[in-house]
């Protein structure tokens, strides 16, 4: 059976996770972000984006779509980084089934995700 787990994004601080919060298997981890109160992360994010990332979050109209992009797939890079045991720089997505995304990880199981958003969240 598999496990749900549900832990917000307040800080980052990576250090005080233990490995066992980064386990990549066959559970659910759900992580949630606060864009308003994650607006000073912009500029630790913004780095980590692939060129087709930082041209996407460009091509939003308005700034506060170009900083939730920017916030959420930053987040993302840095979350599967952690599970990967690699730089947030270095993961590389592939597209699936139905252009779904996902991070094929060498020796371990492929990790599937989904980003959504819900007002400031």
């Amino acid at each position: 059976m598999s496990i749900i787990t549900c832990n917000s994004i307040d800080k980052v601080l990576w250090h005080s996770a233990d490995a066992a919060t980064f386990r990549v298997d066959k559970d659910i981890h759900v992580w949630r972000l606060q864009i308003a109160a994650s607006l000073p992360l912009i500029d630790l994010f913004r780095p980590v984006l692939d060129a087709e990332e930082q041209a996407r979050a460009l091509s939003y109209a308005r700034e506060e779509d170009r900083r939730r992009f920017i916030l959420c797939h930053g987040l993302l890079r840095f979350l599967l980084g952690k599970y990967l045991g690699q730089p947030p720089k270095d993961i590389q997505f592939v597209t699936g089934e139905n252009k779904k995304p996902f991070v094929r990880a060498a020796g371990a199981v492929d990790i599937h995700y989904n980003i959504a958003h819900s007002g400031d969240w």
